[in-house]
């Protein structure tokens, strides 16, 4: 997940005149906004197979949720993040991986050390 908004971010960087030009046409051009949700429901149908691969004790249904909010989640964070001037948004980058790891980590813990025998 941190190379996903590692990926995003750069992308943004790489082109600043990408959300200006968003901003200005948001909402006025259909076809932009069914790319947009198009390349969203691609990313959560990966993002499903993806986790459903890691563990698969959960429901059909928890990973599409999770999938669901990861995308959406980080890529309104990182939206919003462009706005802000450089330090901020920097912050806020490193904010997202944060709330994406501790969500991930609420869903699928960190296995457990190994046990010691007390022989060591």
């Amino acid at each position: 997940m941190e190379k996903l908004i590692d990926t995003a971010d750069q992308f943004f960087t790489d082109n600043p005149g990408y959300h200006a030009i968003f901003m200005e046409v948001q909402g006025t051009i259909p076809e932009l906004e069914e790319i947009e949700e198009a390349a969203d429901a691609q990313l959560i149908q990966d993002l499903v197979t993806s986790l459903s691969q890691r563990d698969s004790t959960l429901e059909p249904g928890d990973y599409e949720a999770i999938a669901f909010v990861l995308v959406k989640a980080i890529g309104m964070l990182l939206w919003l993040s462009l706005s802000q001037e450089i330090r901020l948004r920097k912050r806020l980058v490193a904010e997202t991986k944060r709330f994406t790891l501790n969500y991930l980590q609420s869903y699928f813990p960190s296995d457990p050390l190994p046990a010691t025998t007390g022989a060591d």
